[in-house]
């Protein structure tokens, strides 16, 4: 049997029991003990929960899919989702003015944020220079404070006007979250566990409340924020990619990174994901097509380079 067999929507038990044994044999096969000790990965195919393969042979007594690891850039994903909710609730639209969103006072000093809008920022195409952003400001109740960080970039020459070209960072995740906070009323950690984690279970097996702390998750680069692999893909599975009908070419960025959309990278032939090389090398992947999502990361390797020895044409 073609192992790529009724890896759709409607796979069958045998045959996703097929794929599992050739991803197996291709561990065996292709890496070394070392390497496979080093592997994490959670895989899910078809719409049925029972066709989900886990692999963490360091630690074979935990509990398939409960292991957390720190989920770095990939945090970007969960603030598209939080951004993509309030939109359809109406909250505000994609292509309004970021400055309108914010509400700011009219004493703000906010020529930067001319001309940008929520999309802009979800999909890093701002055109603002925040190289020199560094760390993320906070006020009172741990809601970003924008004014500081406006002044920040306002230090800094935009590199083009919103929507000429793609600068990857920071800044889009940090102001898209002080949208969220600016209308919920809410910082983003607290938004991030109500409108994500309670659905999802991303990290409800942490032993305390350091989740809610303000200072511990970054909308952007995650800081301490630590997630399930099996929590993660139920998050991918759940996300309306199905119905993106237009990617923003990245000019200059890697063959294998098309464009992006909402925040998610377009990855070709149907598929979207992200990667995060800090604080753990990391990729998430899922092809809405055949309903398959993937987490994989690895503590010594990238993950980028182990995928395609595992995956190639099996999926």
């Amino acid at each position: 049997m073609d192992a790529t067999a009724g890896t759709g929507t409607h796979a069958t038990s045998s045959d996703f029991a097929t794929l599992e044994a050739n991803l197996r044999h291709r561990l065996t096969r292709l890496f070394s003990p070392a390497e496979r000790r080093e592997i994490i990965f959670t895989l899910s195919v078809g719409d049925d929960a029972m066709h989900v393969m886990h692999f963490h042979p360091a630690q074979p007594m935990a509990t398939p899919g409960t292991l957390s690891w720190p989920l770095g850039c990939n945090t970007k994903l969960l603030t598209s989702a939080l951004t993509l909710e309030a939109v359809r609730a109406g909250a505000f639209r994609l292509d309004e003015p970021v400055l309108r969103c914010l509400r700011l006072p009219r004493r703000a000093q906010a020529r930067q944020l001319e001309g940008i809008t929520p999309r802009h920022l979800l999909e890093h195409a701002h055109g603002l220079d925040d190289s020199a952003l560094g760390g993320r400001p906070l006020r009172n109740h741990g809601f970003l404070d924008v004014q500081a960080v406006l002044a920040r970039l306002g230090a800094q020459r935009p590199l083009a006007r919103p929507g000429e070209i793609v600068n990857y960072g920071n800044s889009g995740p940090w102001l898209i979250s002080a949208v969220l906070e600016q209308h919920y009323g809410e910082p983003y950690s607290q938004l991030l566990h109500e409108r994500v984690n309670t659905r999802f279970g991303l990290y409800s097996t942490l032993r305390n409340r350091d989740w809610l702390q303000p200072s511990a998750i970054c909308p952007s680069m995650g800081r301490q924020l630590r997630v399930t692999t099996a929590g993660m893909v139920r998050f991918l599975r759940s996300q309306p990619l199905r119905d993106v009908t237009s990617v923003t070419p990245y000019p200059g960025w890697g063959l294998f990174e098309q464009g992006i959309a909402f925040g998610w990278k377009s990855l070709g032939s149907g598929w979207f994901g992200h990667n995060s090389i800090w604080p753990v090398s990391s990729m998430v992947r899922v092809l809405p097509e055949k309903d398959v999502a993937i987490v994989l990361m690895s503590r010594k390797h990238r993950a980028g380079a182990l995928a395609p020895r595992l995956f190639a044409r099996l999926l």
